[in-house]
């Protein structure tokens, strides 16, 4: 490749051009004076031919030069003019004589004055007065030479001029030759240099300021410039390093002794433009991917420089490897998520739950439709229990659209407003389901349903749908009743203990006293046996004692009353008169006391009938009765039960389990506060009822240790326990939450706070809706 010499610059095209004018202006002074010359020889000449000389002595010689200066100066570069003293054109040239027929004045305008010929010029009168002032100043001898810059417009084409006068001498009319320079094209030309100026000022500034490397390289491939990012991307530091030498001469890396990088070296050496992407290597030894352009820059069909961009591109190619990988992995998803659907799907199609899930549709604005809810899905377990034989019966349609009409018909569309409405799922519905079928008795089945609210980010925020889940519980619910019962059998198996020593005080001064009495009676009748002896030998002695009236010993009736005195003599007589009464009914206050124990236990461990009427009072005393022993040594236990109260429609087997562990709950909480304490004092347990108009509420306080806000808050979670290891489920309070707020409908709260005992709540309904 050959280097081509690049166009000249436009300052320079002007101040050549400066220079030849001056030249030209300078040769026509020359001129002018030696046509002066000529024109005095001529009219001396012309004189001698009056005066009698020969004719045409110096005619030719002085009309072939002054035709000869005539030539010279109509070749000059632009319109020239002599001025007399006065400011009178004397002389022009062709350009002159031109330019002043083109404005529709007298030809060539001499023998008019400058200065009138000129206010005809279309220019301002300030730029008119500059112009003469300029002229004047030659004219009066104030300067030998003026210039001035003007823009008019002349014969309707708009010029930029330069007007210069220079000052005549040794000619006896022409004082001074007036010239203007038609400057437009240089004037356009340092327009457009200014302009090239300043945009390459702009593009050398952002080249400079930019991120990407920029190389520009000669014909021949050398580096003449480089910029800043060139250094950070390459560790290059001095630019010694780089000038002078070809740019692909100093790429590093194992990519250098590769077919691709010499075809692409070849391809650079060629002149063709370059748009790839390679690895490098900076001078540090730092690994980088660089997107390399260059391209030619052509002038006259010839490459007279190459212009080069390197860009970092590592990051962009990490994402892309990144990206690569990504969608390598979504596509590995979207292939495990077909498969994982074709699983949920048998899934759902085998489990015997019922599961739906329906979806609103959106209003063209993007908002919520009022629309109701439609099945999207549902599974198998689901059309059969609903007596549906085909998934298109129920899929695209709302709940009132089905070919079906039953108990959930009734249900699922109000839930499912309210949860979609709220975002809040509703867990643990109950519905019973009665199912007619043909040829058969009408069965039905228990459900236990849950609605929750679910969303789709590619459809928008918020909730698009709901998805259902319903259990059958119709075996489950019976049990429920067994494990209820055997819970209580279980509590009652845990109180065995207490409730043997409860009987066995009672018993045990039954078994004294009875002891008693029958050591007592025993000695009594024995007594009795001895006093009836000695009556029948009475009896029998009556008659021999008459034959000896008047005889002198003692008579065998005194000794007869001595014998019976001595076998009534029974010791402490009194006492037994005082005593055996008071054992008797002793006795009967202990076998009381069993009796009562024996009712409570029974009617605790009564299973209960479902919900049904019971006797509140009575629960709350049996349930007292029977783990007196688990309250009786740690705090004494008041009753305020509200006469009022007569039944309540409850499930009174749980409800007395609920009762029982709040009661020990209390009772133990009393218990580990005086051990920690130290204290021997009885605490308190308070269990009142009180009736109100709709419904009835149980409260437990105690003046335990209470609870913080922490335990306060969770005491109802499972499996929480604040008890040591060993002696704490969690599973009490929880139980108790259960079957209060579930299944009566109730509510069940606590009121705590340290070092203010607690007390908990059971509020039940007295009236329930159907179950």
């Amino acid at each position: 490749m050959t280097a081509h010499q690049p166009p000249e610059d436009p300052e320079r095209t002007i101040a050549r051009l400066t220079r030849r004018v001056n030249q030209l202006q300078t040769s026509m002074a020359s001129l002018l004076a030696e046509r002066n010359r000529a024109d005095l020889a001529a009219r001396r000449a012309a004189k001698q031919a009056l005066a009698g000389g020969g004719p045409g002595d110096c005619t030719d010689p002085t009309r072939a030069a002054a035709l000869l200066l005539r030539s010279v100066i109509d070749s000059l570069e632009g319109r020239m003019c002599i001025l007399t003293e006065d400011g009178t054109v004397l002389g022009t040239n062709r350009l002159w004589d031109e330019a002043i027929t083109a404005l529709g004045l007298p030809a060539s305008g001499i023998g008019s004055p400058f200065f009138t010929l000129t206010r005809s010029l279309p220019v301002s009168p300030d730029d008119l007065q500059c112009l003469h002032d300029t002229v004047l100043h030659v004219l009066v001898g104030d300067q030998q030479h003026a210039e001035v810059k003007l823009r008019w417009i002349w014969a309707e084409v708009e010029e930029h001029v330069v007007v210069r006068a220079h000052a005549v001498h040794d000619h006896d009319q022409a004082k001074a030759v007036i010239s203007i320079v038609d400057i437009t094209t240089a004037m356009s030309i340092q327009e457009e240099l200014r302009t090239i100026t300043k945009r390459a000022q702009l593009l050398a500034l952002a080249a400079e300021h930019t991120d990407n490397a920029v190389v520009i390289q000669d014909a021949a491939g050398r580096i003449e410039w480089v910029n800043d990012a060139f250094f950070r991307h390459t560790g290059y530091t001095d630019p010694e390093q780089v000038l002078g030498r070809r740019r692909m001469d100093l790429w590093q890396g194992p990519f250098t002794a590769t077919s691709q990088f010499e075809d692409l070296v070849a391809s650079i050496e060629a002149g063709y433009s370059v748009d790839t992407e390679l690895p490098a290597r900076s001078v540090d030894g730092r690994e980088y991917w660089a997107q390399l352009q260059i391209k030619p820059v052509m002038m006259d069909g010839q490459i007279v420089r190459f212009v080069g961009i390197e860009r970092d591109i590592t990051e962009r190619r990490m994402a892309e490897e990144q990206l690569r990988t990504t969608h390598e992995t979504v596509r590995g998803l979207a292939e495990e998520i077909a498969a994982e659907k074709a699983l949920l799907d048998g899934v759902l199609a085998s489990i015997p739950h019922l599961v739906y899930w329906k979806a609103a549709s959106p209003d063209p604005d993007g908002a919520r439709s009022a629309e109701p809810l439609r099945y999207s899905g549902v599974n198998q377990a689901f059309l059969t229990l609903r007596g549906v034989s085909d998934r298109d019966q129920v899929v695209g349609r709302s709940e009132t659209e089905l070919p079906v009409c039953d108990e959930l018909s009734a249900v699922l569309p109000a839930v499912e407003s309210e949860v979609f409405g709220t975002g809040l799922a509703h867990h643990d519905l109950r519905v019973t389901l009665h199912q007619a079928r043909e040829g058969a008795e009408e069965s039905h089945r228990e459900l236990m349903v849950s609605v929750l609210p679910y969303g789709d980010a590619q459809v928008g925020p918020g909730f698009t749908g709901v998805i259902g889940v319903a259990t059958d519980i119709t075996h489950l619910s019976a049990l429920e009743r067994q494990l209820a019962q055997a819970t209580r059998l279980e509590s009652i198996g845990q109180l065995a203990a207490g409730i043997a020593h409860e009987i066995n005080t009672p018993v045990q001064y039954v078994s004294d006293n009875t002891r008693f009495v029958a050591d007592s009676v025993g000695r009594v009748l024995a007594s009795l046996r001895e006093v009836n002896t000695v009556l029948a030998a009475l009896d029998g002695d009556g008659d021999r004692d008459a034959g000896h009236a008047g005889g002198g010993a003692e008579s065998s009736g005194a000794t007869a009353l001595r014998a019976v005195r001595s076998a009534v003599a029974i010791p402490d007589l009194d006492f037994l008169d005082a005593e055996i009464p008071s054992a008797l009914a002793q006795s009967q206050e202990g076998l009381q006391r069993v009796a009562e124990i024996v009712k409570a236990m029974k009617d605790y461990s009564h299973p209960g009938a479902g919900r049904a009427a019971a006797d509140l009072n009575r629960a709350v005393e049996s349930t007292v009765k029977v783990c007196r022993n688990e309250w009786k040594y740690v705090a004494a236990l008041e009753l305020d039960l509200d006469p009022q109260i007569s039944t309540v429609p409850c499930y009174e087997g749980e409800l007395k389990q609920v009762l029982l562990n709040v009661i020990i709950n209390a009772a133990q909480a009393i218990g580990e506060q005086r051990e920690r304490t130290g204290s021997t004092d009885l605490g308190r347990i308070t269990v009142s009822t009180v009736a109100e108009p709709e419904v009835v509420r149980i409260l437990v306080r105690d003046d335990g240790p209470g609870m913080d806000e922490h335990v306060r808050r969770r005491v109802f979670d499972p499996f929480f326990t604040t008890k040591a290891v060993g002696k704490g489920t969690g599973q009490g309070l929880s139980m108790a939450y259960a079957v209060i707020v579930t299944k009566h409908g109730g509510r069940l709260e606590v009121d705590s706070a340290p070092g203010c005992g607690a007390t908990f709540t059971l509020t039940l309904p007295l009236t329930v809706g159907e179950e």
